[in-house]
């Protein structure tokens, strides 16, 4: 369950913008025809450390080919600690450096309005030839003021499993970060040791909405 991209899709959509959701893990089919149909102003990729980089670039270069003028965002563990690396590829405009949830609101908002985005925090982005890094957003404190990360942009039934008794069981995620300091670990750049947890009343909520919308019985805690 790709949850960093539902939660930006929700945020996005809490604030009146039209998202189209594409997990190129389950769907790596079609991508030019969906990006032609859906003409998007604004292609946003999560991308990870590792051979996925490569259909990160593949992704970029076709939109720009697609048009020029959309505008491609970068976000996620890569370009969040290596910015400059990615922005270093010709066909990526714009990196969000870790949680991105306020960010891609404010830097979205931006590109539409023609507002100048340097006062964005926790964004790099290219200029005459020069790249620019702004200082790191604070982290989002309370996440229980998010909106329910945007299960309904996604064919759910591709993310669930069944438990021999023949229930449906689906992984969730209620926290971000980590306070231990592995030193193998990106957490020290991505979330800076701070641990940030949903609420049990609202992890609650959220079980029993899952329950009510798709006859989930069983979940899966995951981390972020």
């Amino acid at each position: 369950m790709p949850y960093g991209i539902l939660c930006l899709a929700s945020t996005l959509e809490e604030k009146g913008n039209e998202v189209l959701l594409i997990d190129r893990n389950t769907d790596p089919e079609g991508i030019e025809d969906i990006i032609r149909t859906f003409s998007p102003y604004i292609v946003g990729i999560s991308v990870m450390t590792g051979p996925c980089i490569l259909d990160a670039i593949k992704v970029s270069r076709l939109t720009k080919e697609i048009n020029p003028n959309i505008h491609v965002i970068w976000g996620g563990v890569h370009p969040t600690i290596f910015p400059d690396m990615c922005l270093s590829e010709s066909s990526v405009d714009y990196v969000v450096r870790g949680e991105g949830d306020y960010k891609i609101v404010d830097l979205v908002d931006g590109l539409n309005n023609g507002v100048n985005i340097n006062k964005i925090g926790g964004i790099s982005y290219k200029q005459d030839g020069k790249i620019y890094h702004t200082p790191n957003h604070p982290f989002i404190q309370n996440l229980d003021k998010l909106p329910y990360p945007a299960w309904h942009l996604l064919d759910i039934d591709k993310y669930t499993g069944n438990r021999p008794d023949g229930r449906k069981y689906i992984s969730m995620n209620t926290s971000r970060g980590c306070p231990y300091r592995c030193a193998f670990c990106y957490n020290k750049i991505f979330n800076e040791f701070k641990w940030r947890g949903l609420s049990a009343e609202k992890v609650i909520e959220q079980i029993h909405y899952l329950i009510s919308e798709y006859d989930i019985g069983f979940v899966e805690f995951s981390r972020r």
